[in-house]
């Protein structure tokens, strides 16, 4: 039984093998014959007939009675012949293009984007008089590189030595070339340095913009101080000389070096008139000399809207203890003793209004 089992397997692989059109590693067309071997790679051709000898098989020879006619031919473009077996004949072949319009096709043009019918070549270098600036010097010629220490237009590109991008390398690989030869790299030694790099406070034009240190990170108009200009903060473009200064955040909002009250700018300044500079005071915008702030939250009575005063008298006393007491353990929405607002009057209540004992609400 398992002899029948290894038989059938080994059929199975033969089969696989030898059977057409199946493409196994290397072997394109799936003929068995390797690529490497194979007359047609890509032209299923077991048998690798070749006419002509040139080996070329006759599966993807268009005329395997002609060993000059195969696919690794040039096509001759004047013989009405498809010589390389693409298909085209001629002129219509891509490989007979004629871009100057002299009648001499690209491929055998010795200048083949100028008119040089006579196809006159001096110095023998393959390349014709009309493109080649010098064709009494076959070292000389557009297929030629630059020498950049010459003095001499040796491409022919109509640039000499250092003009020449040929010469004009990107020697700290930042990807800019040298602005001496037309590039924009204003220091090609230093790849920190080009276009588009972060200006940095280093005595050095990091960006290549003409201005040495002239980092203005925040974009206020103003340079870092870093970098000798006046910016106290260069990463918050609300902060810069002339800047108005906020009085009560602790910043040096205009960069005079004074901070809140020490600033000439918020000495003084009280916009609700109680005598309390804004800076200090814990209802800035609400008259309270008095700063009373019964539940120490940083916020004055006057502006709290936590002050529980329930009969609209001030102090807090007894009659806002009697309210509150008449709403004893009711609930419901809007009572006027549920100063937490939790929907009953209780005892949370309480401690809450007895915080208040005898504060203003508001200042008289």
């Amino acid at each position: 039984m398992r002899s029948n089992q290894i038989f059938l397997a080994l059929a199975v692989l033969i089969l696989s093998i030898a059977s057409p059109g199946v493409v196994q590693a290397g072997d394109s067309d799936g003929d068995g014959i390797s690529d490497k071997e194979d007359n047609c790679p890509y032209e299923y051709n077991p048998e690798q007939t070749d006419d002509d000898g040139d080996s070329y098989g006759a599966a993807c020879d268009c005329n395997d009675t002609d060993p000059n006619i195969n696919p690794g031919v040039g096509e001759v473009c004047d013989n009405g012949v498809d010589d390389d077996c693409d298909g085209f004949t001629d002129g219509d072949d891509p490989d007979c293009a004629d871009k100057d319009g002299d009648g001499i096709p690209d491929v055998n043009d010795n200048c083949p984007y100028d008119q040089n019918p006579d196809q006159k070549d001096d110095d023998g270098d393959n390349y014709g008089t009309v493109c080649d600036c010098n064709d009494n010097d076959p070292n000389i010629n557009p297929g030629v590189g630059e020498v950049c220490d010459n003095g001499v237009d040796d491409d022919c590109d109509g640039k000499i030595d250092g003009a020449d991008l040929d010469c004009c390398a990107d020697k700290d690989k930042d990807g800019y070339t040298d602005q001496a030869c037309g590039g924009a790299d204003c220091d090609d030694s230093n790849p920190a340095v080009h276009p588009g790099a972060a200006e940095v406070c280093d005595g050095l034009d990091n960006d290549c913009d003409g201005s040495v240190d002239d980092k203005d990170q925040d974009g206020d108009g103003y340079i870092d101080e870093a970098c000798g200009g006046a910016d106290c903060d260069d990463t918050r473009p609300d902060v810069h000389p002339g800047a108005v200064e906020v009085c009560n955040d602790t910043e040096d909002n205009d960069c005079d070096g004074l901070t809140d009250s020490d600033d000439p700018d918020c000495v003084g300044f009280d916009s609700d008139g109680d005598g309390t500079p804004d800076f200090r005071d814990n209802c800035p915008d609400d008259y309270n000399p008095s700063q009373t702030d019964s539940d120490g939250d940083g916020i004055g009575n006057c502006c709290d809207g936590d002050c529980p005063n329930l009969d609209g008298q001030n102090p807090v006393n007894f009659a806002d203890f009697s309210i509150l007491g008449q709403h004893w353990r009711s609930a419901g929405a809007n009572l006027p003793g549920d100063l937490n607002t939790d929907g009953i009057t209780d005892i949370n209540d309480l401690s809450i209004l007895g915080t208040y004992w005898l504060s203003h609400c508001w200042e008289e």
